[in-house]
């Protein structure tokens, strides 16, 4: 799931009874996400290819663990690259299969790696259960038994839109739960987050996958080119914060604009962000 609010914490958001209805709620989130995927076909969607699940773990793991993090309107927000690992996943791989690979990646990355709180752990390995569950399933019922072409590649934009979507309600009741206030923009605008980050990395996912199929061997020219784009996208997103500021002119927060609005710009941001800051002295 990749956009993620930083908004989860451990007990300064709320009580002990607030965090131990968080780790219910996370409970049944988990429990409802390995239910969902025990009742779906258990075959792989695709057998065009056959990767080992296990490769799925250090993927899941660096997607989650290596975020594009930034701060926006100072608010701060992550946007993780889960959704290339997961395109691959529900097309490759059987649904328990493909949880269990996202479970053990993102326990690995919350408890060895960030070392987040048990509340903040127990959540976000249950929204990987709830994220594969979901997408998947809306996957399987839009595509049907195709395993490539214009209607896999909608119904895969579909599913992860979906779980995205699914996966900011559960960040805003978790929450709620734990005592924390907040209004409709704190709940809408990491959504719109969301559904941005979700359509582009989805869309290099579904690139990838037509590069793999047709010659496997391009997979690590197409992971090169995801780990760029997404270091661009974090500058981008710094430079956004810069210059969207109504204390500075309109010129430089017009150029930002027209760097958000121009898409065959974006592999260009890099050097366009160095030329702003070099320009207005930042």
């Amino acid at each position: 799931m990749s956009v993620e609010h930083e908004r989860v914490g451990g007990r300064s958001a709320g009580n002990a009874r607030g965090e131990y209805r968080a780790l219910a709620f996370s409970a049944c989130l988990g429990v409802v996400g390995v239910a969902v995927a025990l009742l779906l076909p258990a075959t792989p969607l695709s057998g065009r290819f056959a990767p080992a699940w296990w490769l799925f773990v250090p993927a899941f793991l660096l997607a989650q663990h290596l975020s594009v993090d930034f701060e926006f309107r100072k608010e701060a927000h992550s946007v993780h690259l889960t959704q290339l690992p997961a395109t691959f996943g529900i097309l490759f791989l059987s649904p328990f299969t493909h949880i269990a690979a996202r479970l053990i990646g993102t326990a690995i990355d919350s408890l060895a790696l960030r070392r987040e709180s048990p509340v903040k752990a127990a959540f976000n390995v249950s929204l990987g259960a709830i994220d594969v569950a979901l997408s998947t399933a809306v996957v399987r019922a839009i595509a049907g038994p195709a395993d490539h072409g214009a209607r896999t590649w909608l119904a895969l934009l579909a599913g992860l839109l979906v779980a995205e979507t699914a996966s900011n309600v559960a960040v805003s009741v978790v929450m709620r739960l734990v005592g924390a206030r907040i209004s409709l923009r704190q709940v809408l605008e990491p959504m719109t987050f969301a559904v941005a980050s979700t359509l582009l990395v989805t869309g290099i996912a579904i690139v990838a996958l037509s590069a793999v199929l047709g010659d496997p061997a391009s997979l690590p020219v197409i992971a090169l080119l995801a780990a760029d784009l997404a270091k661009s996208f974090e500058e981008l997103a710094i430079a956004s914060e810069r210059f969207f500021d109504p204390a500075l002119d309109e010129e430089p927060r017009a150029v930002v604009a027209r760097l958000f609005l121009a898409p065959h710009h974006f592999l260009q941001v890099r050097h366009r962000c160095q030329a702003l800051d070099q320009r207005f002295g930042r």
